[in-house]
């Protein structure tokens, strides 16, 4: 904390707006920025992280793993004294290994949680097949060991510290899919506050707030909204998260919701997209209570390396010549800032690859060089320097940003020669289409990559190397090179001062190999009420709530 600044203080009731409030927080299905903000104050993993630090720290853990000599072993010793609730039991390393289980084997939970822990031994193929996984195993209440096919230790690691680890009690029943709100219990801090016996709930939410002279109203409570209060049976002193506020409301909110953020007190907008009117409004005041924080996300225009023409690593790289990022970023409303490559400001190896001004790859220049394009083409064996051949498919989602974002990469494209046939389907179709198995779909303009864990490989190892598991879905480029994988490897076994310039490295790999042509790192706008010492999460594009606090009006964004 900066000297001088005002000490956290504790209690009060927070407002989240924007947001749609669960019956509960489930612990593994985390699909978005919002679930993420409610699962950090709800439940508790091995390992976790402070804002704005780079590396993980223990929570649920005792200490810092340990590693085998080949990297392929990770054993974690639990603290003592740990337990779910309310009146809940002790957490075991068995609970831990229940809940890893069910986040790999779970539809929603599987995909994000096998970027990062894919290699453990015996890791069924299919999403939906909950089994014993041989690599994950509890040797006893409190040791956790985790054994993996590669020596891929620091993405596993990176696992632990996600919603993928959130132990669940082992004596649950092994069934893919939702739980039922009776059926979660809670690590962390807070949870619903009708899990509590009546006697212990407290007072009910109130409506809008009596004002006095001078001051602000609070907003209204949200219809249907979840209110989160304190867990008794949470040990604050032996948790990385201070948990300052004694209570939340969370909710969508009504039409004015955001405004009544900026004007009002007491109160915090955590929804997708903050309204056009008051964004502007905010931006005109210049006022410190609108954040822009970035989200560790990396959208492309994706070609499929294994289709013709694109197999051609020639023509790949006459297409991210001809294609204009900072033209695609402005068709998506500008928001965020073009990308120059794969890894996001704030990720290890970032400023490595050049920071924003990028790789200096020649065919990945900072606008479209159409001329490049056409060097590039005739190399390829195409004299006029204009690609001729049949028409290619293009997919995209059948949303506003989306179809600007491929109508104008299509449009480039057909610049050069290439003969674009767009169709426009369900984002669910979209990516799973443009990732299944021989797809005939050669161009994904709406692809994306990220990394809530703040973990390069699980965009670079995840986007572009090593063969996909059987009956999983392919990478977005379909690509196969050596070269990819041969730095993926080095990386994974880089020791922890030279992670940074090897991740580099890999991004430097995978720019060569033109898989495409990254056009935006995500960024999204969140609002706080004046009296609010808002924090912000930058792994996960929201609010830090566990480390937000309420004071008296001030003019700063955040406390460290």
């Amino acid at each position: 904390m900066a000297p001088n600044a005002p000490q956290p203080q504790r209690g009060g009731t927070l407002t989240v707006l924007g947001v749609d409030a669960p019956a509960a927080v489930d612990p593994h299905r985390v699909a978005g920025p919002a679930d993420a903000m409610l699962h950090a104050i709800a439940h508790r993993t091995p390992y976790t992280h402070r804002p704005g630090d780079d590396e993980a720290v223990a929570d649920l853990a005792e200490g810092a793993p340990e590693v085998s000599d080949d990297g392929r072993t990770v054993t974690v010793r639990l603290r003592a004294g740990a337990r779910f609730g309310p009146d809940g039991d002790a957490i075991t390393a068995a609970d831990v290994e229940h809940g890893l289980e069910r986040a790999l084997a779970d539809p929603v939970a599987g995909p994000p949680a096998r970027r990062l822990l894919g290699d453990l031994v015996g890791l069924p193929p299919r999403l939906g097949q909950w089994r014993d996984i041989p690599g994950v195993e509890s040797l006893d209440a409190r040791t956790l060991e985790l054994r993996l096919e590669r020596p891929s230790a620091s993405l596993a690691i990176a696992g632990l510290a996600t919603p993928a680890a959130t132990p669940l009690p082992a004596d649950e029943p092994r069934a893919p899919g939702a739980l039922a709100p009776d059926a979660i219990v809670y690590s962390g801090p807070y949870l619903p506050r009708e899990r509590l016996p009546a006697d212990e709930r407290g007072e009910e939410p109130l409506g809008r707030a009596e004002a006095g002279a001078g001051q602000r109203l609070a907003p209204a409570v949200p219809a249907g909204a979840l209110t989160l209060v304190r867990n008794p049976d949470w040990d604050g002193a032996a948790t990385a998260t201070p948990a300052y506020v004694e209570r939340f409301v969370v909710g969508r909110g009504e039409g004015g919701a955001a405004a009544s953020v900026l004007d009002g007190s007491r109160a915090l907008w955590a929804g997708e997209d903050v309204p056009g009117d008051v964004l502007r409004r905010a931006q005109r005041r210049a006022t410190p209570q609108l954040v822009q924080v970035a989200v560790p996300v990396t959208r492309f225009v994706a070609l499929n390396a294994a289709r013709a023409p694109f197999d051609d690593r020639r023509v790949r790289r006459a297409a991210v010549a001809a294609l204009d990022r900072v033209a695609l970023w402005e068709a998506a409303g500008g928001r965020g800032e073009p990308a120059s490559h794969w890894l996001p400001p704030g990720m290890p190896g970032h400023d490595r690859s050049g920071g924003r001004e990028g790789l200096g790859v020649p065919h990945l220049p900072p606008v479209a060089d159409p001329g490049l394009a056409g060097e590039l083409l005739r190399g390829a064996g195409f004299a006029d320097g204009r690609y001729e051949g049949p028409p290619i498919r293009a997919l995209a989602a059948d949303l506003a940003p989306d179809r600007a974002v491929a109508r104008e990469a299509v449009g480039q494209l057909e610049r050069v020669g290439f003969d674009v046939e767009l169709e426009l389907a369900g984002a669910q179709d979209v990516e799973a289409r443009c990732q299944a198995p021989g797809t005939d779909v050669s161009l994904c303009p709406g692809a994306a990559l990220g990394s809530p864990a703040g973990e390069p490989g699980a965009i670079l190892r995840a986007g572009f190397g090593g063969a996909p598991q059987d009956g999983a879905a392919e990478r977005w480029s379909h690509l196969d090179a050596p070269s990819v994988d041969l730095a993926i490897a080095e990386a994974l076994a880089a020791r922890q001062e030279r992670r940074p310039r090897a991740w580099a490295d890999v991004n430097r790999a995978v720019a060569q190999e033109a898989a495409g042509a990254p056009w935006r790192w995500d960024e999204r706008p969140l609002l706080r009420a004046r009296d609010v010492r808002g924090v912000v999460d930058e792994r996960r594009g929201t609010w830090a709530l566990g480390w937000t606090w309420l004071g008296a009006d001030a003019e700063q964004d955040r406390v460290r």
